[in-house]
């Protein structure tokens, strides 16, 4: 039986206290992992849980710690977001990131935001996206009003100076016109999720610009945001007991 005898050339580094070789075989069952990043919707931490990476392969069976050991998940309920850490601390520490976002298709009408609208703007904006009406005639009789938009405004000026210092200047301002205070779209209101019906209403300001606003949408977006990220977190629970939830 021979033997072969082989120089190696070690360097540790400052603060290593563990030196582990592999040769033949061993060598190459070696796991690789590299960290990761990974943003999605409110569902991607759960649905990396439940497929999870190969932890075991990272962890010995004597080990004391669990491949849950160093992982644990961040609920932001007002940034809409749940963040999923695995293995902090480790070389290969990943983060899945999970947010709850409006829909794009939604988010563009800029409803409850500072976005202003001319009249002919809001015509042409509602045109090119009339597939979000309940009717493409009832977005056309919209954009009709709104191209041939007319305002009747009252004034009431009060102005009066007694004499002796005490003035006085009210001014009362009425718009009638023929734009409709409200209208309904049929839309998603979070990405990824159905399709909801629900009114806007149309501001008109006092230099005669547009602004959506939508008390229904405001309380949508409260409720539903509580019960799809309850949902998630119950899930998670429900997939690894004894990970650390933390809400923020």
């Amino acid at each position: 039986m021979s033997t072969e005898t082989k120089e190696i050339n070690l360097h540790v580094e400052k603060g290593q206290d563990e030196v582990i070789i592999r040769h033949g075989a061993a060598a190459e069952k070696i796991p690789f992992r590299k960290s990761l990043e990974i943003s999605g919707n409110i569902d991607l931490p759960r649905l990396h849980l439940q497929n999870p990476s190969n932890w075991l392969d990272f962890y010995p069976e004597n080990c004391i710690d669990t491949p849950l050991s160093f992982s644990f998940v961040m609920v932001d309920r007002e940034a809409m977001l749940i963040t999923f850490t695995e293995d902090q601390g480790m070389p290969w520490e990943s983060r899945y990131r999970g947010d709850l976002r409006l829909d794009p298709r939604f988010a563009k009408f800029g409803v409850n935001s500072d976005k202003y609208y001319t009249t002919l703007e809001l015509a042409d904006f509602i045109k090119m996206n009339r597939s979000f009406f309940e009717t493409k005639d009832s977005a056309m009789r919209l954009v009709k009003e709104l191209r041939s938009f007319k305002a009747k405004v009252d004034k009431d000026i009060e102005n009066s100076d007694d004499g002796r210092g005490n003035k006085k200047l009210l001014l009362a301002q009425k718009l009638d016109s023929n734009i409709p205070e409200a209208f309904n779209l049929t839309i998603p209101i979070f990405k990824g999720g159905g399709k909801q019906t629900i009114a806007i209403e149309i501001s008109i300001n006092t230099d005669f610009t547009c602004t959506l606003i939508s008390p229904e949408v405001a309380d949508y977006i409260e409720e539903t945001r509580d019960m799809i990220m309850d949902s998630e977190i119950n899930k998670i629970k429900e997939l690894f007991p004894e990970l650390r939830i933390f809400e923020v």
